[in-house]
C-alpha cells in the first residue's frame, strides 16, 4: 500500500482534485487482460463523487500515459475506507447520483425513470417505488443487482434491494395537463433503443492479471522533454513571407 501522491508525485490536477489526493492509497496496479487499461486499485479515506475520480483518471491518460494515444487508459477501481458515522443513509445521501450514472449506464430511459423515484433508504435496505413502464420491469434484475454489486464492492454493505411500481404520470403531463391526467389515455413509454444497455448488465470483468510494480509506471515526461513536443513559433519575417507568397499565388 503506498500513498496516490508517492505514486503519482508529479501529476497536476485542479485545486479541488489536489484536496482529495491526500485520502487516496494505491493498493496496486495491474493490467487488464485486453491490456487496454491500466487498472490502479485505490482505497479511498473519504465519500467522493465518481466524477472526480473520472477527473483523476483523465490526468494520468494525459500525463502518465500520453505516449500510449488512448491504447491504453487509467481506470480507477475504488474501495472505501469511511468511518463508523457513514451509514447507508448518509453514504446515499451522497452517492446516489454516482450510483445512477454508473448504474444507467448509456440508457437515459433508465436514468430518468431512477431520478424520478421514490428512494427510500434504511439501515439494511433500499426501497425504490418508480413508474410502471415496460422498460423498468424489464430491467428490474439489472437494477437491483446493480446497486447491491456496487455498495458490496466499494462500501462492503449488503443491502437489500426492491422494487414496487405505480401508475406513471409524467409523460401523460406533457400532453394533456397534470388537471387531466386521469382522464388522458395511458400510451406506454416507448422502449429503449437496442443499444441502451445499463452497465448493470454489462460482464463483470474478471480480476486481472498482468501486475505492474509501482516503479515500472510510465515515466512522466520532465518540462524540458515537454518542451521538446510544443512547436516553436514561426518568427515574423517568416510569416510575412508566406503572407505574401500565397497572395501572390491568388
Amino acid at each position: 500500500m503506498q500513498r496516490f501522491t508517492e505514486v503519482f508525485p508529479n501529476l497536476k490536477t485542479d485545486r479541488e482534485t489536489e484536496r482529495l489526493l491526500p485520502y487516496l492509497d494505491v493498493s496496486g496496479i495491474r493490467y487488464s487482460r485486453d491490456k487496454k487499461s491500466l487498472l490502479i486499485f485505490m482505497r479511498v479515506h473519504r465519500l467522493v463523487g465518481s466524477p472526480m475520480l473520472r477527473k483523476i483518471e483523465q490526468a494520468v491518460d494525459e500525463q502518465v500515459l500520453s505516449d500510449y494515444q488512448g491504447t491504453l487508459c487509467a481506470q480507477i477501481c475504488e474501495e472505501y475506507e469511511l468511518s463508523d458515522s457513514y451509514t447507508l443513509p448518509a453514504i446515499m445521501e451522497e452517492y446516489k447520483g454516482s450510483l445512477l450514472q454508473e448504474l444507467c449506464g448509456r440508457s437515459p430511459s433508465s436514468e430518468r425513470i431512477l431520478k424520478k423515484a421514490e428512494w427510500e433508504t434504511r439501515e439494511d435496505g433500499i426501497h425504490l417505488t418508480v413508474d410502471d413502464y415496460e422498460l423498468a420491469r424489464r430491467h428490474q434484475k439489472d437494477w437491483t443487482a446493480g446497486i447491491h454489486r456496487i455498495l458490496a464492492e466499494r462500501f462492503h454493505l449488503d443491502v437489500q434491494v426492491d422494487i414496487s411500481y405505480r401508475k406513471p404520470k409524467e409523460h401523460v403531463f406533457l400532453l394533456f395537463g397534470e388537471e387531466n391526467a386521469a382522464a388522458a389515455p395511458q400510451a406506454p413509454l416507448p422502449s429503449a433503443p437496442a443499444d441502451e444497455v445499463p452497465l448493470s448488465s454489462a460482464p463483470v470483468q474478471s480480476a486481472p492479471v498482468y501486475e505492474v510494480p509501482f516503479e515500472e509506471l510510465p515515466p512522466m515526461p520532465d518540462d524540458a522533454q515537454a518542451a521538446k513536443n510544443v512547436p516553436a513559433p514561426i518568427p515574423e519575417d517568416q510569416k510575412k513571407t508566406a503572407e505574401k507568397a500565397a497572395s501572390s499565388a491568388e
